[in-house]
């Protein structure tokens, strides 16, 4: 696949930079010149994982995240829980992934999954944060420049598409349905929990995104045929259910 032997090449050359980035004996004047071409070679990694959108092969989605958890660590070392998740994922990945991990495929199928939902809980803190320190900021000089209120509201959003943690979130959701359907999970998943019951009119529609904007006069849950993680939810809804985990945010 030369789109697989592509990323894999670019994931190479990131492995020899984050080394000499993170070696003391590297000079502080060719530092920033380093992060520069290794930000080009990461935008490249997510040009290539966006292009492969059908990519089903469990071996070659596990050798892709791999190497995009290695960039993430590379730049994030004092991270301990995700330098953990890649400890884990370089010992057990290779014979999941093979389904032979103690020669049973649904084990090999559940393990990688308790790895893939200890990782989106990594990204998940990674998010929340960038929207702690950026968020305010951008309202501010947003506001001082007139920008649309539209654009202020995702513009973190649009800074992380262009960082690894996007490509990250690409895979997971990837290997979320491959996973569930080896290991005989239900295709349900859980976005997020709630602290009471909840009742509404239940209403099946093709996207969230044709919601935007709506008010519902009664409680409704909403049945989505997809859902990005981009979308507001709208007046009146009292929860949103997705109809598989392929199309979850």
């Amino acid at each position: 696949d030369p789109s697989h032997q592509k990323f894999m090449k670019l994931a190479d050359a990131r492995a020899g930079l984050l080394g000499i980035l993170n070696d003391k004996r590297t000079q502080p004047d060719v530092i920033r010149q380093l992060l520069l071409l290794d930000y080009s070679l990461e935008t490249q990694q997510t040009v290539l994982i966006q292009g492969m959108g059908s990519e089903d092969r469990l071996p070659v989605l596990c050798d892709q995240m791999q190497a995009l958890l290695m960039g993430l660590v590379g730049h994030m070392p004092l991270y301990d829980e995700l330098s953990s998740v890649l400890a884990d994922w370089m010992r057990l990945a290779p014979d999941c992934a093979a389904l032979r991990f103690n020669n049973d495929a649904v084990e090999s199928a559940l393990l990688l999954k308790a790895m893939v939902d200890r990782l989106s809980r990594c990204v998940g803190e990674q998010v929340d944060e960038f929207q702690t320190l950026m968020f305010k900021k951008a309202q501010h000089l947003g506001s001082a420049v007139s920008a649309p209120s539209q654009v202020l509201d995702i513009f973190v959003d649009e800074v992380l598409r262009g960082t690894a943690l996007f490509s990250v979130s690409l895979m997971l959701k990837r290997l979320e349905p491959i996973l569930r359907d080896i290991a005989k999970l239900p295709p349900w998943q859980l976005i997020a929990a709630v602290t009471r019951p909840i009742q509404g009119e239940l209403q099946v529609i093709p996207k969230m995104v044709h919601m935007q904007g709506k008010i519902f006069e009664t409680p409704t849950i909403l049945l989505s045929g997809a859902v990005s993680g981009e979308e507001e939810v709208p007046v009146g809804v009292q929860g949103v259910l997705v109809r598989d985990a392929a199309s979850a945010p």
